[in-house]
């Protein structure tokens, strides 16, 4: 009886273990679904530490890292940049089982992982050994840079377009490492949102949903964020030191991170109000998240939906148009 019972956790623990690495390994191999695999790299650890217990998951989350250093064969950048990841889906359910709010669950998330990064590279890349945590990160940013021109060349992206990206390398690197404060946070963020929407089915399905957990439709962000907005954009415009202006471009990409929260938030209330097909929900979804224009237009009605209000003019006119009818 007791061999039954660890055959079946020694099962489970395996099952957790190659699902994860399933999804790293399509991360790192496939290099145009690969960035979008990753996003869902917390996904496997969120559920199973949940279904199955902590000793579970903690053995998952080794055995994951284990497989990961195996393929990557040193303590890279990209190994802590996928170990965040697996992070990310233990906070995550460590906040569920907590019962703590989405706000809390997302913002606690961001916090640990954030600086759980920043000091394990300190800790790693930045006692005095050359070369420098600086010199690594560029680098890494700059190969990164490298394989995505690679990449533009294979899917048949116009040679006068990749020229310009290449003669441009250096300045991106400049920029991109200057931001990077900002989009890991904005990265951190949008990857919790992201599997708190994926888990919750699921958890509804395994009978593991808590009764505080659901993402409204109706959240909003905090009014007073608009005004980081419009200091930002005047920064941006008018004041000429580069450093001032890199640095409120990173508060300007969190603050717009939040923004797109509500503009999903909002496009979701509307898609329930006229009670639309999931097919069709489906292809919104698909269209705001391959298209970069739509991207920038879901932030925008996050934003100006402080003056607007879009979801109680939704309503309005879905009540007006049920009347007519």
């Amino acid at each position: 009886m007791i061999d039954t019972v660890q055959e079946q956790k020694m099962k489970i623990v395996i099952q957790g273990i190659a699902c994860t690495v399933i999804i790293f390994l399509f991360s790192l191999y496939f290099p145009i679904i690969g960035f979008v695999c990753a996003l869902f790299l917390p996904l496997p650890i969120l559920i199973y530490r949940l279904k199955y217990g902590k000793a579970n998951g903690i053995k998952i989350v080794c055995g994951t890292l284990g497989a990961i250093l195996m393929f990557l064969r040193d303590i890279t950048p990209d190994f802590l940049f996928f170990g965040g990841f697996l992070l990310i889906g233990w906070i995550l359910s460590e906040c569920i089982e907590r019962k703590m709010s989405i706000e809390k669950m997302i913002l606690y998330t961001c916090g640990i992982v954030v600086l759980s990064l920043i000091s394990l590279l300190l800790l790693i890349y930045g006692l005095g050994q050359e070369p420098g945590l600086y010199t690594i990160i560029s680098n890494y940013i700059k190969q990164n840079l490298v394989n995505t021109l690679s990449l533009y060349k294979e899917i048949g992206v116009s040679p006068e377009h990749v020229q310009v990206l290449s003669n441009s390398l250096d300045e991106i690197a400049y920029v991109l490492i200057r931001i990077l404060p900002g989009l890991l946070i904005s990265g951190v963020l949008v990857t919790s949102w992201l599997n708190l929407i994926m888990a919750i089915p699921l958890l509804k399905k395994w009978n593991l949903m808590l009764t505080h957990l659901g993402l409204s439709n109706q959240w909003k962000a905090p009014d007073n964020l608009v005004w980081g907005v419009i200091v930002s954009g005047i920064v941006l415009l008018v004041i000429p030191n580069v450093s001032i202006k890199l640095f409120f471009l990173n508060v300007l990409i969190i603050l717009m991170t939040l923004f797109f929260f509500q503009g999903m938030a909002i496009v979701s209330f509307i898609l329930n109000k006229y009670k639309l097909p999931n097919s069709i929900k489906a292809f919104c979804y698909t269209i705001i998240a391959i298209q970069q224009w739509m991207l920038f237009m879901v932030i925008g009605i996050g934003l100006f939906d402080i003056w607007f209000n879009f979801r109680k003019f939704a309503s309005s006119y879905h009540e007006d148009a049920d009347i007519d009818e």
